[in-house]
């Protein structure tokens, strides 16, 4: 039964790393056009919500960075079921850190955004924040 679960546990951890790389490849990806911002629609709506989006990755993968350099006791092991919770846990926490007050680099990134996007349009996208 514990090969089942450790089985099931691995398999988890290997969709969650699958999903994570997937969120950096999207975003990676959108690198490049977001240079130029050619496809997007560049209203303050779309300019916040990928700046936070931005932020609240940068907090999940700094806590899984961080948890990385806890050492385990070894008194107890952890199972793949309590990773995967933690891992879900670490996302929910990144989600209120930069939902809040932030550690400001949303707002930061915002800025630069809509900085372009006026550079670029030489027009307002709409009121600055």
């Amino acid at each position: 039964m514990d090969m089942a679960i450790a089985g099931a546990s691995e398999a988890a951890a290997r969709w969650q790393d699958t999903q994570l790389r997937a969120q950096i490849e999207r975003l990676e990806g959108s690198a490049g056009q977001s240079r130029d911002l050619e496809g997007l629609k560049n209203t303050p709506e779309d300019l916040r919500k990928a700046a936070d989006k931005f932020e609240s990755l940068f907090v999940y993968m700094l806590l899984q960075e961080m948890r990385k350099t806890v050492p385990e006791s070894g008194l107890m092991k952890r199972s793949g079921g309590e990773k995967m919770f933690q891992s879900m846990f670490d996302e929910e926490i990144s989600g209120k850190i930069s939902g809040r007050s932030g550690l400001g680099i949303s707002e930061t990134l915002y800025r630069q955004l809509e900085a372009a996007a006026r550079a670029k349009h030489r027009e307002p996208i709409g009121p600055s924040a």
